[in-house]
């Protein structure tokens, strides 16, 4: 049985074809399950074929693996990983930290083929990772951007950009 959201992601899909374009569209599920057999049947129950990547890491190559030949075979492509660290936070030992984990978030989206990793370049803001400050604004906020950008990007070295257009 269809959903109301599996319906209007099926009309709005076929609307795009139609068009002589297409997009791919996802969204949240909650299935409570790790499998990627049955996530990859979820999204595309609901009419989705675009999801967001279950939990793994770029080191277990068997779930790797798993997620990848699961989701493809269901024409369900992997949008993105979540990052969502703060890479500017104002305590070094955090800032080094929060650099690890989307360092290793980039290399899980390159293993499962993800189309992007996401995340923010963070705040300067000592309590609130992704609130206002004034240095935000600054010439340092931009520099120690690109210089994280530089970090990440060099450790992994990512592929060509994969579109989400078919």
């Amino acid at each position: 049985m269809f959903t109301r959201r599996a319906l209007l992601s099926s009309a709005l899909t076929a609307s795009l074809r139609a068009a002589g374009s297409s997009v791919r569209l996802g969204g949240p599920i909650f299935l409570k399950s790790a499998d990627p057999v049955e996530l990859a049947k979820e999204h595309k129950r609901l009419g989705y074929s675009a999801a967001y990547c279950p939990e793994a890491t770029a080191e277990d190559s068997a779930r790797v693996k798993a997620i990848r030949e699961a989701f493809a075979a269901h024409d369900v492509v992997i949008a993105e990983v979540g990052a969502w660290r703060n890479m500017l936070d104002p305590d070094a030992a955090a800032r080094r930290a929060n650099l690890d984990y989307v360092t290793k978030r980039l290399a899980l989206a390159e293993a499962v083929g993800a189309r992007c990793c996401v995340d923010i370049a963070g705040s300067f803001n000592p309590k609130v990772w992704y609130g206002p400050h004034p240095g935000n604004l600054g010439r340092e906020f931009f520099d120690a951007t690109v210089e994280n950008c530089r970090k990440v990007i060099d450790a992994i070295k990512p592929t060509a950009p994969r579109s989400l257009w078919k």
